[in-house]
């Protein structure tokens, strides 16, 4: 099985593409939350995102131009065809045009073999405020490797309606 595919808004004001995944606040948190070492990471996960440049700062946050990211993202599903595919955070999915709870697998159809909704691993975000709710994703990240079935990649003990 390929590795989980992980799409992200963009890069980061400050993102170098050789500069590893643990200088990011994003990349510490994803890698704290799977439990792996960076090169255990990057063995289990792909990673893209739907904008190539940083969009700019909003009041909270950064910019996200969604009619600019719907464009984008609807060139790349054809790449993710038989993929678990994890959207990073709401803005990814819409995107996308996924709705789903947070942290379930869906079925993808013809478009991915499956997709996920994680919330954004930024620290805007206030989902991380929550440590049942880190525990959940924690929980849901690990359980991604390479081999592992859909099934066990989804939290049926700690998932919230």
């Amino acid at each position: 099985m390929s590795r989980v595919l992980l799409v992200g808004q963009a890069p980061s004001r400050t993102s170098d593409p050789s500069r590893p995944l643990e200088q990011s606040q994003s990349g510490r948190r994803l890698l704290r939350l799977s439990g792996l070492q960076p090169e255990q990471f990057k063995r289990t996960f792909e990673m893209m995102n739907l904008l190539d440049c940083w969009p700019g700062a909003a009041k909270t946050g950064d910019l996200f131009p969604m009619p600019e990211a719907r464009l984008f993202a609807e060139r790349m599903l054809p790449s993710l065809a038989g993929r678990r595919v994890i959207l990073l955070g709401p803005a990814v999915a819409e995107a996308f045009r996924v709705r789903a709870p947070l942290l379930r697998w869906l079925p993808g159809g013809r478009l991915a073999s499956a997709w996920a909704i994680f919330p954004h691993p930024s620290g805007v975000s206030r989902y991380w405020n929550d440590p049942e709710r880190v525990r959940e994703a924690s929980y849901f990240l690990a359980g991604c490797a390479v081999d592992a079935p859909m099934e066990v990649c989804h939290p049926p003990l700690f998932f919230r309606a």
